[in-house]
């Protein structure tokens, strides 16, 4: 019987708890300290307690609103009373009239970091979320400008960057080999590599795998092919001496990053400073490469080029020191991720004298097979630059799907009782 009613008294207060927090509501009120807020109460309000009389004044009109006169910053807590013996707390806080500004920037900055959060704790405004890098660089400048922001929990997310690796190859070609043979660079695939498929099995759904949309084949078609990279066929026409490799540089950068190569020497450059003491500069010479890629919100990269090729030049002398013949270009190219872009144009005419035969007096020239004669040989050239540009991420991704690809088909060759392939093909490399 005692239990029964303990428990019939402890249902009723709960309940009484649960109607009480139902009829008496709790809300929250931000107003700015240089506008007056009217608030239109639900219930007839009868009376009007203010917790901190030095924050807000709260004024009743005929109308029955409210009228809320800001006094001073910070927070108070109200309660109205109502005519059903009900009432209704309000948490006021006056916001400064200088956060108005603030509180539209924190909007513009929820609008793409969304968890970016604040509330305003009596005089002070704390943000809280995981932003990105360039919103907490604003929020951070806002905290300078503004002593009542508080930063302690926000956190900048750590985000990935963008890695982006160049291939450049600068090659100089004899331009008589370029106007009699002509050249076409085809980069968009790999080699040297042999391959050779046959429907042996004669299985419809391995040929589905192998082949993707080829049509029906028999045991006997199979497929062969051959293909030469970039690097192979400039390798081969600097063996047969139409031309010669000067630099293969391959940098790894962040995108929008700039980075510069250079292979060659300095001269030194004397000169007479203001003082009139004698002072040396070195003037850099030799292959100079300046890149800076930057990935396209559509997937291409741009890359913008400074290229020069300079050597010294003795037949231009200056107290001993030689001059400079160069060659450079100033470009900007945009290309498919993994496409290689040429940039040529550069050309250079060089004269060369040679004499056979024996020596004789440059005021007596006699021509015979003794004395011999003197050639003339005229060497153009033209210099040729192949950017490749890769971005990192999207490639390492490439080749973990072939890798994917490659297990997936060895398991249906050995579902098959195929034994001619067997283990991981190195090109394809292990997790």
């Amino acid at each position: 019987m005692r239990t029964w009613m303990f428990s019939l008294c402890f249902l009723l207060t709960i309940g009484n708890a649960l109607a009480q927090n139902k009829n008496n509501p709790q809300e929250s009120l931000q107003i700015f300290e240089d506008r007056i807020h009217v608030y239109v109460p639900q219930h007839e309000v009868t009376r009007v307690a203010v917790a901190q009389p030095k924050r807000v004044d709260v004024q009743a009109n005929a109308d029955g609103e409210l009228v809320v006169f800001p006094l001073s910053v910070g927070s108070t807590g109200v309660v109205l009373w109502h005519r059903d013996q009900s009432y209704t707390e309000l948490e006021v806080t006056v916001m400064p009239s200088s956060s108005r500004t603030v509180l539209e920037h924190l909007e513009q900055i929820r609008r793409q970091d969304n968890e970016l959060v604040w509330a305003w704790q009596r005089t002070r405004l704390f943000i809280d979320g995981v932003v990105s890098p360039s919103a907490y660089e604003r929020l951070v400048e806002l905290a300078h400008a503004y002593d009542f922001i508080e930063l302690q929990g926000l956190t900048q997310r750590l985000e990935t960057p963008i890695i982006l690796e160049l291939e450049l190859h600068v090659v100089e070609v004899s331009r008589r080999f370029l106007s009699q043979s002509g050249l076409e660079w085809d980069t968009q695939v790999q080699g040297p590599s042999l391959a050779f498929v046959s429907d042996w099995a004669g299985s419809a759904a391995l040929r589905r795998d192998v082949l993707g949309q080829s049509p029906e084949i028999s045991s006997s078609s199979g497929y062969l092919g051959w293909a030469g990279t970039l690097s192979s066929t400039l390798q081969l026409l600097q063996e047969r001496g139409h031309g010669r490799i000067l630099a293969t540089p391959r940098v790894r950068v962040e995108n929008g990053e700039s980075a510069d190569f250079l292979v060659g020497g300095e001269l030194p450059i004397p000169q007479t400073n203001a003082q009139g003491m004698m002072d040396v500069t070195f003037k850099p010479y030799g292959i100079r490469l300046e890149v800076q890629p930057e990935l396209l919100a559509d997937g291409h990269i741009r890359t913008s080029l400074f290229s020069e090729i300079s050597h010294p030049d003795q037949s231009v002398t200056v107290q001993g020191v030689p001059g400079l013949r160069s060659r450079r270009a100033t470009t900007q190219v945009v290309s498919l991720e993994g496409e290689t872009a040429v940039i040529a144009g550069l050309v250079s005419s060089e004269k060369f004298y040679r004499e056979n035969g024996l020596p004789q007096p440059k005021q007596v020239r006699i021509a015979s097979r003794l004395t011999g004669q003197v050639e003339t040989q005229n060497l153009d050239t033209e210099l040729l630059i192949f950017v490749t540009a890769v971005d990192v991420a999207a490639r390492d991704e490439r080749l973990a799907n072939q890798r994917r690809d490659y297990r997936r088909l060895q398991a249906k060759f050995m579902g098959l009782n195929c034994l001619g392939m067997v283990g991981i093909d190195h090109r394809f490399g292990s997790d």
